[in-house]
């Protein structure tokens, strides 16, 4: 009976650990989606219609960006 207790502990710590860190995960998502967002309205396209781009950090994707032109401004999609 200790032995499994001793084997489940780590195991418990590990999972309350990881649900700690969702709400980080989540802010950092925002974050790169606000830097996606940034980049976009920097770089509009005058002549294309649409942009497709990826920022990527130190071989992190960061954001994908979609941008596209309409008759009354533009339509930004970001994904952190």
């Amino acid at each position: 009976m200790k032995f499994l207790l001793i084997l489940f502990f780590p195991v418990l710590l590990w999972a309350q650990a990881d649900s700690l860190t969702f709400e980080d995960n989540i802010q950092k998502a925002f974050t790169n989606a606000k830097k996606g967002m940034y980049f976009a309205f920097a770089n509009i396209p005058a002549k294309k219609n649409d942009l497709s781009k990826e920022i990527i950090e130190q071989d992190k994707l960061l954001a994908k960006i979609k941008l596209y032109k309409a008759v009354n401004g533009v339509r930004i999609e970001s994904t952190g």
